[in-house]
């Protein structure tokens, strides 16, 4: 049982169809994944930016409030008043000169809400200290003295000028040591840090979420309104490499903001919206595809499978007149049409190629009788001139003979030798020597090695004939060269004779030897002096294509050449 077959068109259509639905889906599904990479991405670099023109920032924030400390220390107005301490003991003037120092370096500097100095001398270890213009000045010194202090001097015992930080009730303590001229510590300066202010870049993020801060080699937790607190021991720590980090004056900077990972569907409500959408539009879509698709897909093939149908039932030569829809199909249209003309053409001229072969089958049948007559004929006619004695007359008679026999192709092939080829020639020009005398002088240069060359039969005879009846005739004689080699594997033959050649003469050589595309059957009507020349041409073309060829040029002043080229084979 024969399998039923499916429609072309909706075998085409169905998958199309499905590979339509299935692209849309994947297209969603992947500029789903495509866009939620790329706004991750963008996110990460928007925060690389973010980072740093913010390490840059608060960088310069923090280098300020180091040199500021490091001020206290290098331009030796504090030292100076400890070392007159020490040599008078006047504390209420060690006070006053230090307060007052304090009070015009820091008492306006926004970075600090207070600055404290404790000397490691006991006496007046909670004497000297200075409150910037802030709220709760009394309760900040009050902390300091109390719970802040002691912790300061128990890490700075071995910090010698290293600066230390230090986190305490949500602020942000920043103490140095003091040196003598003997790079002795004498005092500790601490200050009070405003992280608003310090970490205000940081700070102004639009959605910092939850951000941890490294600085001194602690990390402490730095909320949305700058206090800090330290990180407990068990609280998960970020790696080092998911920082961003700066090194400030030695000491490493670094933050981290803690974030939720981003999910297009469930962070951009909009993004639903649009998948929803891209998904009900596809049914609209499907129906334009269906209606293109009929109008540039299904409709042509069937044009074409109509267009075929009626060619196959006769109908050679029928165009498809209809526009396609579309560029490829009119070529297809286009195609078409020009194999159904090439068709037509092909069978008009089979038949008259037919008709052709069987009247010149019935020419040659009807022409036998003559030629036999008339070589019969010639042969009586030769014994009675050698029976006369006339061996010239017999020589001629002998001569037309050899030419008689050759037209009539009894062998049935159409090439010969060379060297019966020139036979032909020789038989020929024997003619035209009785009628020209010594004014013809014949020059002949054949290499031996191409006499055994296959030629097609009267090759060369209608090129002899040629230009002994167009020049040397009318000339009353003249000179006729013939030379025969091989060149790079074909054969070479030229015929040289004396003549001119006017531009109309050129102009009928170009047409005559122009065979690319000639009628048979009108070529085959032809009449003329020159029919034996553009056979021959015609002839080369056919039996050895662009390989064979000839041609008619003058090749000096007063010389015309002919040149016949064909393979060399034997």
């Amino acid at each position: 049982m024969q399998k039923k077959r499916i429609s072309l068109k909706w075998a085409l259509m169905t998958t199309v169809l499905a590979s339509w639905a299935a692209a849309v889906v994947g297209v969603i599904f992947i500029a789903g994944i495509l866009i939620n990479y790329n706004f991750s991405r963008n996110m990460k670099q928007n925060a690389d930016a973010d980072a740093e023109r913010i390490l840059n920032q608060i960088q310069i924030r923090v280098e300020d409030s180091m040199e500021s400390s490091k001020k206290i220390s290098y331009d030796g107005v504090i030292r100076n008043a400890h070392k007159v301490y020490q040599e008078d003991g006047d504390g209420i003037a060690l006070y006053r000169s230090v307060n007052q120092y304090l009070s015009g370096s820091f008492s306006r500097d926004a970075k600090f809400k207070a600055v404290f100095i404790t000397f490691w001398d006991e006496d007046i270890t909670s004497r000297i200290y200075v409150i910037n213009q802030k709220n709760n000045s009394y309760h900040i010194l009050q902390q300091f003295i109390s719970e802040v202090r002691p912790e300061v001097l128990k890490i700075m015992q071995d910090a010698d000028t290293a600066i230390r930080f230090y986190a305490f009730d949500g602020d942000l303590y920043m103490s140095r040591n003091l040196l003598t001229a003997k790079f002795e510590p004498y005092a500790t300066v601490t200050m009070l840090c405003d992280s608003s202010i310090l970490f205000q870049p940081l700070l102004s993020l639009a959605d910092i979420g939850e951000t941890i801060i490294s600085i001194g080699g602690n990390e402490y937790y730095l909320y949305g309104d700058g206090s800090v607190a330290d990180v407990g021991i068990a609280e998960k720590v970020p790696q080092p490499e998911e920082f961003y980090s700066t090194d400030i004056d030695g000491q490493r900077f670094a933050y981290y903001i803690v974030q939720e990972p981003f999910h297009i569907l469930t962070d951009l409500p909009g993004v639903r919206l649009a998948m929803l959408l891209a998904f009900l539009l596809v049914i609209p879509m499907l129906i334009i595809l269906m209606s293109v698709f009929y109008k540039l897909v299904s409709a042509p093939v069937m044009e074409l499978s109509e267009a075929y149908g009626k060619v196959q039932a006769g109908e050679r030569g029928y165009e498809i007149a209809d526009p396609a829809g579309s560029m490829e199909f009119q070529t297809l249209y286009g195609q078409f049409n020009t194999m159904s003309a090439e068709l037509k053409s092909q069978f008009l001229q089979s038949q008259l190629e037919q008709q052709a072969l069987q009247q010149a089958k019935i020419r040659a049948l009807q022409s036998q009788i003559n030629p036999h007559f008339l070589n019969n004929t010639l042969e009586v006619i030769n014994w009675e001139a050698r029976i006369a004695g006339d061996d010239q007359v017999s020589e001629m008679i002998e001569a037309l003979s050899t030419m008689l026999k050759a037209s009539l192709f009894r062998d049935g092939s159409d090439t010969v030798p060379l060297e019966r080829e020139m036979d032909y020639v020789d038989a020929y020009l024997k003619i035209i020597c009785k009628r020209l005398g010594n004014r013809l002088v014949i020059e002949k240069d054949i290499d031996p090695a191409v006499l055994k060359v296959q030629v097609p039969k009267l090759m060369l005879q209608p090129i002899v004939e040629n230009a002994v009846e167009h020049d040397i005739t009318p000339r009353r004689g003249g000179i006729l060269k013939i030379w025969a080699g091989l060149e790079a594997g074909l054969l070479r033959v030229k015929i040289i004779h004396e003549g001119t050649l006017t531009m109309e003469d050129r102009q009928n050589i170009r047409e005559l030897l122009d065979v690319s595309d000639i009628d048979l059957h009108a070529f085959t009507q032809e009449k003329g002096k020159h029919i034996g020349v553009r056979n021959v041409a015609m002839r080369l073309r056919l039996l050895y294509g662009q390989e064979g060829s000839l041609t008619i040029e003058e090749e000096e002043e007063n010389l015309i050449a002919a040149y016949v080229t064909l393979p060399a084979k034997e």
